[in-house]
């Protein structure tokens, strides 16, 4: 079966990018075997502290993981271009990205961009100030109805921050995709990746935004919450920053982060480990959630433009 996935938000900011870059990396990490080589270092370096063999566990689990999402799809970053620039995260780290020119039309992006994954597996991330368009554009031209005879499953997934607004518009983003993919004979699933970012969502329950959106996900057949827990670490924004991917960064030894950072050596073992849980819990949540049914290779790009000004 060909899936496509679908991530954006009404706000950005939320984490839209970085959960696309963590799904894209767990697709590919098996094929460049960092995570395994890694892996075969902490054994070798027996014998083993209560720390040690956490992180031996938790690289093994994550191998599992990757092994388990390691299959075939494209990789696209949709994202508009101002001024014949685009400052994409996928693209910097994956080398995909879709501009959108601002004196375009939006709508004919879309019909390229529905083409593409029409006759395949993607995973869509859709920049800041696409997602209302393109439910829009989705809804007039029954893109449902053409997913549903192409037999393509949809996973479209909305992230969230721990602020009342961003649950809010994430609530009006499932609404939304609801509404235009919901009432064909589809196999449509809804989600919402509740990311902790540094702070919890306990204070926001029971708000109305929290309820709201609890509603929403009730009203789905196939919608359900994920939750990213916080980092603490000081180097994540670092680590973030970075030209590594998710996977890349967890297989790095205290050695490498300490030299590569210029960090103290204690500071780069509570990050490194720090990193490691983050990316191994979130990883465990998409895999929970079956979303790692989606296996990917980035990038095809077939209808790519030959410049940044032609469509």
């Amino acid at each position: 079966m060909s899936i496509v996935t679908i991530i954006g938000s009404h706000k950005g900011g939320v984490g839209c990018t970085t959960l696309a870059t963590l799904l894209a990396d767990l697709s590919r990490a098996a094929g460049e075997r960092h995570l395994d080589i890694a892996l075969e270092q902490e054994i070798a370096d027996a014998p083993k502290s209560g720390k040690a063999q956490k992180r031996q566990n938790s690289l093994e689990r994550l191998c599992e993981i990757s092994r388990a999402a390691a299959r075939d799809t494209d990789v696209l970053s949709v994202e508009f271009e101002f001024g014949g620039n685009t400052q994409s995260v996928l693209r910097r780290k994956l080398g995909c990205v879709i501009p959108v020119p601002i004196s375009q039309s939006m709508d004919q992006c879309f019909e390229l961009l529905s083409r593409d994954f029409l006759s395949g597996s993607a995973l869509v991330d859709l920049g800041p100030g696409l997602l209302a368009p393109w439910l829009a554009w989705a809804t007039q031209t029954e893109l449902g109805r053409k997913l549903a005879s192409s037999g393509i499953r949809l996973d479209f997934i909305t992230v969230s921050t721990p602020d009342r607004a961003a649950l809010g518009l994430a609530a009006d983003a499932l609404t939304g995709a609801r509404k235009a993919f919901g009432r064909f004979d589809l196999d449509f699933r809804g989600y919402v990746v509740h990311n902790e970012v540094q702070t919890s969502f306990d204070k926001l329950v029971g708000t109305d935004e929290w309820d709201r959106l609890g509603s929403v996900l009730s009203q789905g057949k196939r919608f359900r919450s994920l939750r990213f827990p916080a980092a603490w670490s000081e180097l994540i924004t670092q680590f973030e920053s970075s030209d590594l991917l998710p996977t890349q960064i967890s297989a790095l030894s205290d050695e490498e982060v300490e030299d590569r950072w210029r960090v103290m050596a204690v500071e780069a073992r509570r990050g490194g480990d720090d990193y490691l849980d983050w990316v191994l819990t979130a990883a465990e949540e998409l895999l929970a959630a079956g979303l790692l049914d989606l296996r990917m290779e980035p990038l095809s790009l077939r209808w790519a433009p030959k410049s940044t000004t032609e469509f």
